[in-house]
């Protein structure tokens, strides 16, 4: 008997790459940073693992999940090899079955906050100025009620 399952929770190091293939199924890869318990002799250590998503979590992905969010991927974990000038390598990814994003509005919200001010600050230098800001508040007139069990993530 075997058992192929790996759950993993860490944020993303960069945007998730997204491509297409021939027959038009959407794959995202991306990679997370998931530190390591720290011991009485040692400091927190932190793994990289390529993790890939394909199809309907693809493109999901790629509208929701950022550099730095907060996520738990669960899947199944796959050797693949190559050959590059006569030398064999073998990389470890991830093929993720399911992805949670775990950051919270209010963490979502304080990271856009502070997005916003250094912005706000960037442009300060670059112009000597103060930037203008503007708000867009969304009226919603028709809406439908929904169950958050019908959500895709």
């Amino acid at each position: 008997m075997s058992f192929n399952k790996i759950i993993f929770i860490g944020r993303l190091t960069a945007d998730p790459e997204i491509k297409w293939t021939q027959t038009g199924s959407q794959i995202a890869n991306f990679s997370i940073a998931v530190d390591r318990q720290k011991t009485k002799d040692k400091e927190k250590e932190t793994d990289f693992f390529n993790i890939v998503a394909w199809g309907k979590l693809a493109e999901i992905c790629a509208q929701y999940i950022k550099k730095g969010k907060l996520v738990l991927v669960e899947g199944s974990g796959q050797n693949q090899s190559y050959e590059k000038d006569g030398v064999r390598r073998i990389f470890f990814k991830v093929i993720a079955k399911n992805i949670q994003m775990l950051d919270n509005k209010k963490d979502s919200q304080n990271n856009n906050e502070n997005e916003i001010e250094n912005n706000r600050t960037e442009i300060k230098k670059e112009t000597n100025t103060d930037p203008v800001i503007i708000k867009k508040e969304a009226i919603v007139e028709d809406y439908e009620e929904f169950d958050p069990d019908e959500m895709p993530f």
